[in-house]
């Protein structure tokens, strides 16, 4: 139940912490698994495509994606906010959601 739950969950952030120490590029993925267990899956999809395309920028554009990543992914992060706080009371008052 609940405490297995939350024992995995230790077992798998402290492994991903160690593991980060030694591999620079799991930037972050302890905080990411802890958000994934907390939030709708529709939002973990977006930060997972957010994460192949900084990974690819990564690869393909280091440079690019050193300078401008963090300022990029934060607009989205905003944008997304924004446009929920906008489109979700809009469909509650058209009446698509209820």
């Amino acid at each position: 139940g609940c405490l297995t739950a939350f024992a995995v969950s230790i077992i798998i952030g402290i492994l991903l912490t160690v593991l980060q120490r030694k591999y620079k590029f799991l930037g972050g993925a302890a905080m990411g698994v802890g958000i994934a267990w907390l939030v709708p899956g529709f939002v973990i999809v977006s930060m997972a495509l957010g994460g192949l395309v900084l990974l690819a920028l990564n690869v393909f554009a280091p440079r690019w994606s050193k300078k401008y990543s963090e300022v990029v992914a934060s607009g989205f992060i905003a944008g997304e906010g924004i446009l929920a706080a906008i489109i979700i009371p809009l469909l509650m008052v058209i009446g698509w959601l209820k």
